[in-house]
């Protein structure tokens, strides 16, 4: 359900924020070539052009032709992760740190074995990464899977205390949350590109115009196509950084829900007692900032596990 929820926030604010950007940005690359080119082409009298520019294109046309672009745009590279190799994936992950998957005959690979059992996946590859950061992570990405879990954390914690991490993680892979992150992490991605082809744009239709002025009396025209230039530049910015703000606060909202269900499960597969004694070592220090944490609060995941643990029913 959470998963859902946060995929819909990805399409809807993708859909928003591109379609009202290329939207705003191809009227304006209509109307500067109606009144602009047509200036330049009748005044310069090589032919007449007026007949092909009577209407105007439809602009609901252009935000669903923006908006399909973008989740276009988010599957092409949602589908360019699920090809890439998956140690290549993970390097982009942990750049810099080398990555060592985790024998299969090995004890914490048995232990990782009966954690996936009981919650009734197939389990993913293991990995550790060699550095002395307390950190785990869940990928997904199309069909490949893979948990990572630092060095660091397997020797600063108990056994206990890893096996119930390693089942937070589980949890994530198993109600598809990691998938979800991946489109997730696709969907920002979409959006800062778009800032970028709508620099691009801009920055073109900027350097056409220049042309106008070797055009005799065109001074006034540019100043008059310069102003809706300045407009749709700050309007197309202030959607897309709009959109890409309410969609980080609203997943990161999501993503807190997420983080607490998946305390409890693991709490629930292994144990309280691990659960709380390995929230204690990773608490954080810095409060939330503008409800941008992805992570709840450690001392309010504590608070419900205890919570969980007196009224198991809760």
């Amino acid at each position: 359900m959470l998963s859902c929820l946060r995929l819909s926030l990805v399409f809807l604010s993708l859909f928003s924020g591109w379609g009202l950007t290329f939207g705003l940005s191809l009227l304006l690359v209509w109307a500067l070539w109606k009144y602009g080119a047509t200036f330049i082409l009748d005044g310069l009298s090589f032919f007449d052009i007026h007949a092909s520019l009577n209407a105007p294109p439809q602009l609901n046309e252009m935000l669903l032709a923006g908006g399909a672009a973008a989740i276009l745009l988010v599957f092409l590279q949602y589908f360019i992760f699920s090809i890439s190799p998956l140690k290549y994936r993970l390097k982009k992950i942990f750049p810099g740190t080398n990555l060592k998957k985790v024998d299969k005959e090995s004890v914490l690979a048995k232990h990782w074995q009966n954690i996936c059992t009981m919650l009734n996946i197939e389990p993913p590859p293991l990995f550790i990464a060699e550095t002395h950061t307390l950190n785990a992570f869940a990928y997904e990405a199309g069909w490949k899977k893979a948990v990572i879990v630092s060095a660091g954390l397997i020797n600063h914690f108990h056994i206990a205390e890893i096996l119930w991490v390693l089942s937070h993680e589980a949890a994530h892979i198993k109600y598809k949350d990691a998938k979800a992150l991946t489109l997730m992490t696709s969907g920002s991605r979409s959006i800062i590109f778009g800032c970028r082809i709508r620099n691009f744009i801009l920055s073109l239709i900027a350097r056409s115009l220049s042309f106008l002025r070797f055009v005799p009396g065109s001074k006034l025209i540019i100043l008059i196509l310069i102003f809706p230039l300045n407009l749709i530049s700050i309007l197309s910015s202030f959607t897309l950084k709009t959109s890409l703000f309410i969609f980080n606060v609203l997943d990161s909202m999501i993503s807190r829900r997420m983080e607490l269900r998946c305390d409890k499960v693991a709490a629930e597969t292994v144990g309280y007692e691990p659960a709380i004694s390995a929230l204690h070592k990773l608490n954080q220090k810095k409060p939330p900032l503008l409800g941008l944490n992805t992570h709840p609060c450690t001392k309010r995941r504590i608070r419900l596990l205890e919570k969980h643990k007196k009224s198991p029913a809760i």
